[in-house]
Parts: structure tokens; C-alpha cells; sequence
């Protein structure tokens, strides 16, 4: 007779040589047959240590591509001075989340006004800067985005400012707006503009 001390209770039953058998847990009953020598042990547990129960803990994260700039749309360059060389530019801050496993940051001209990627006016007649805008980005946390390591021109189509090989939670992202006034540029009295739009695409969700 196998007696448990004050506080502990039956843990589990085991045979040994030609005991075997197996126990309920549910009816707490346990049942062995002993055919020649052999024995049956016994393993007794704190009574607060033998009852278990299992949790499935989760949470969801919703798909989310979101991108703000700090600019509100209007990236004002300055004064353009004619027969002076020299480069003007701007930083927009840009909040970027995405929690596509690959995701890229784009800028692009898809007005369709004037030459692609340049700076243009309309007033009579449609005036275009000799140079194109161009543009370049960088983290400034240091998170996993990839830059594009430079000024790139927009007269080409779409330009990678940052590559994202990883989901990303609130990078803030520097995007500089460059333009070149050269000293022989033809420069007409007036404003040159050009929406540039800035896309945030999961390339793998």
C-alpha cells in the first residue's frame, strides 16, 4: 500500500517486469495485471502541481500600407534666379508603414503636362525647366528600408526612393526634392510646378 503525505496526491503509475496496465485520468482509476514478478511504481505530485490547463493567446495585425508627409502637398523651392547656377531643394519628413513582407516607396510625374519630370508652366504657351526635378530619400531611424543612394531624375518614369525587404512601422523617412537652375537656362516670368506623387505599394503582401 502506497500512501501519499499530507498535500500531494497520485501523480502517475508505471509497471515494471510483468506488470502492465494503464490509468484512467478521467475515471481517476488505474488498472494493472501482474503476471510473475514485477512491480508497480508509484509517483505522487503536490496537489497544485498535477492539474494544467492550455491558453491559445493571439492577436491580429490588419493589413496596413499608410504614408504621410510632413510638405501637406506644397514643397516650395524658392526663388528661382536667372544667370545663377545653383541647386535648390527642400525635405519632406514621410511616416511610412507597411505590413506587406516587401513593400516600396515611389515617387513619379503622372501629371502628363509638359515634359515628364520637369517642372513646368502653362501661360500661353508651355514653358519646361531645362533640368529635371530630381529626388532621393533616407531613414532617419534605422530601421531595414534600402535608400535609392541618390538624386535620381524623374524624366524617366517612376523612381525607388526606399526598398523595404521587411514589414515597417512608422519610419520616418527624409525625402529631398532637388532642381537645378543652370546659368544659361531660359527662365519665363511665372511659376513652374509639377504634382509629384508618392506611392507606397506592397510588392509582397
Amino acid at each position: 500500500m502506497a500512501t501519499a503525505i499530507e498535500g500531494n496526491v497520485l501523480s502517475s503509475l508505471s509497471g515494471s517486469g510483468t506488470a502492465a496496465g494503464s490509468c484512467d485520468k478521467e475515471a481517476g482509476t488505474c488498472s494493472f495485471t501482474v503476471t510473475g514478478n514485477g512491480g508497480v511504481t508509484a509517483e505522487f505530485a503536490s496537489a497544485n502541481t498535477i492539474d494544467q490547463e492550455t491558453e491559445n493567446v493571439h492577436g491580429e495585425v490588419p493589413e496596413t500600407t499608410s504614408l504621410t508627409t510632413g510638405c501637406a502637398g506644397d514643397v516650395d523651392l524658392g526663388i528661382f534666379l536667372p544667370g545663377v547656377e545653383n541647386r535648390y531643394w527642400k525635405v519632406c519628413n514621410l511616416a511610412v508603414t507597411s505590413t506587406g513582407e516587401e513593400s516600396e516607396l515611389r515617387a513619379a510625374d503622372e501629371t502628363g503636362i509638359g515634359a515628364e519630370g520637369h517642372l513646368t508652366q502653362e501661360a500661353g504657351k508651355t514653358y519646361n525647366l531645362a533640368e529635371p526635378l530630381e529626388m532621393t530619400a533616407e531613414s532617419t531611424i534605422p530601421l531595414n528600408g534600402v535608400p535609392n543612394g541618390g538624386l535620381e531624375p524623374l524624366d524617366s518614369g517612376a523612381v525607388t526612393l526606399m526598398s523595404y525587404p521587411t514589414p515597417v512601422s512608422a519610419d520616418s523617412v527624409d525625402a529631398e526634392f532637388s532642381q537645378w537652375i543652370r546659368t544659361h537656362d531660359p527662365l519665363h516670368t511665372g511659376v513652374y510646378s509639377k504634382q509629384i506623387t508618392l506611392t507606397l505599394e506592397q510588392t509582397e503582401p
